[in-house]
């Protein structure tokens, strides 16, 4: 036991043998006509890992950086074999960016003809009048910003009723098409939009580059 660095304790009625430093158990014996009988001992297994020179494997392990951040590590000799010939799979997604948006071909010819509306909030901080939304309507053609305060978004559709009469009697226009995102306080208001013959046109859910005048 003093080669093995090994302790022998008695604890009644079994003798435990453990490790010296770690206490770690090493077997359980019985006492039995003058000796003692250890069973089922589990001899430890010793597993050593081997340091491995694959540049795909490194490549991996580090978060998947620049073939040239992994070539530079240093205690590391890559053979020219280890060298990624084809592309990462998990690269290929992940770095894929989605294409521009092309300036919209559609042009307005006078006021008012279509005007985009978006719903900012809710915001930590309220305004003074207590309001933590805002309501901006954007004219296609000549950037006109109209801003309504709310203090709830179930108010939207009551402003846009009051921004398109103001619209009638002030500009004496009419609105023919209304943008906005697929928000379902645009979406309520369906019904309303087809009995006043105004197109309503929203943008591809997930997509607010489509409603970019007003966003």
């Amino acid at each position: 036991m003093a080669e093995n660095d090994c302790v022998m304790q008695l604890s009644v009625p079994f003798f435990v043998l453990q490790d010296r430093t770690t206490r770690t158990l090493i077997g359980v014996g019985k006492p039995s006509e003058g000796l003692i009988y250890f069973q089922n001992v589990e001899v430890a297994a010793v597993a050593k890992v081997l340091p491995s020179s694959s540049m795909e494997l490194w490549h991996r392990r580090l978060g998947h950086p620049a073939l040239k951040v992994v070539a530079g590590l240093k205690d590391l000799e890559f053979s020219s074999s280890n060298v990624l010939n084809s592309a990462c799979e998990i690269c290929n997604r992940a770095k894929q960016t989605r294409c521009y948006f092309p300036l919209s071909n559609n042009k307005t010819w006078e006021i008012f003809e279509m005007v985009h509306c978006d719903i900012w909030g809710p915001y930590r901080i309220p305004s003074h009048s207590g309001a933590r939304y805002f309501f901006t309507i954007v004219d296609d053609y000549s950037r006109g910003t109209w801003v309504y305060l709310m203090n709830m978004k179930s108010e939207t559709p009551t402003k846009l009723r009051y921004f398109l009469a103001m619209i009638n009697r002030q500009f004496g226009k009419l609105v023919r098409t209304i943008g906005s995102d697929n928000g379902s306080e645009f979406l309520s208001m369906t019904t309303y939009f087809l009995e006043q013959g105004i197109h309503h046109e929203t943008s591809c859910v997930g997509t607010p580059q489509q409603n970019g005048s007003v966003e």
